[in-house]
């Protein structure tokens, strides 16, 4: 059985309760949150969010994943929600492990500076490939691209998302080749 990451678009942002249906089926899980501020309560009581709305990854097999798909989107009682295709959308498109390991690196540390951005598979490509070395973001490799007038390091899922991270000094950059 060949296991490989893929994203999937969750209807009404319910990836919670997506996860809940479908957790005996896959291997692993992932759905990027951050902390907010709970509206309805007078204290600083914190509520764990999608950080991404409706985007939510699971690893399993191909066929695994298009049989849940297709209960999720024929079975009224269920969370319907669609895996993303590769631009020709003629196949689900498996995220490499090396790339999901990189973004779970950076979305899991609950940093407020980081900013998500939509897929745009050719506008992070600009500039160089680089590799944090130090700081709780080691380990990280990323493109550089300028946001905002600040220089960051951009970590992608071709095709789906990207993850911004807080400004990093040059001294702390190695340029991959």
């Amino acid at each position: 059985m060949n296991l490989n990451w893929y994203a999937l678009s969750v209807y009404r942002n319910k990836v919670f309760e997506v996860s809940q249906q479908i957790t005996d089926d896959c291997d692993d899980i992932y759905i990027p949150t951050a902390k907010y501020q709970s509206p309805h309560s007078a204290d600083s009581h914190l509520i764990d969010r999608p950080a991404i709305p409706r985007l939510m990854f699971i690893r399993t097999d191909e066929h695994t994943a298009l049989d849940l798909e297709k209960r999720a989107t024929t079975d009224p009682r269920r969370v319907p929600f669609y895996i993303y295709r590769n631009i020709a959308k003629t196949a689900i498109q498996p995220i490499a492990d090396e790339e999901m390991r990189m973004f779970i690196l950076v979305s899991s540390m609950g940093d407020r500076d980081l900013e998500y951005l939509p897929a745009a598979p050719d506008t992070y490509r600009q500039g160089d490939h680089v590799r944090v070395t130090a700081g709780p973001f080691k380990g990280a490799e990323g493109y550089i691209k300028r946001i905002k007038k600040n220089r960051r390091v951009v970590v992608e899922i071709f095709g789906v998302c990207a993850v911004a991270l807080p400004y990093i000094h040059r001294e702390l950059l190695v340029k991959i080749d």
